[in-house]
């Protein structure tokens, strides 16, 4: 328990979004920077950082043309 008190402080300390993703695209950790930009908990990667409905759309739009992530 006490190494991961310590694991999220190090992660807090990062000055930019750190988010902790499942194999199902879920949000499972954000650090505080993340928290602050992020305010709706429990989605997925995909929809936070892109808006999008489904993790393939994300796929589907050439690198050059994708928005820029956070």
């Amino acid at each position: 328990m006490v190494r991961l008190a310590l694991e999220r402080e190090a992660l807090d300390i990062i000055p930019f979004p750190a988010l902790l993703i499942d194999k199902n695209y879920q949000v499972v950790f954000m650090n505080k920077r993340a928290e602050e930009l992020y305010t709706n908990g429990g989605q997925t990667c995909y929809q936070l950082s892109h808006s999008f409905s489904e993790p393939e759309a994300v796929l589907k739009i050439p690198y050059q043309d994708r928005p820029p992530s956070l």
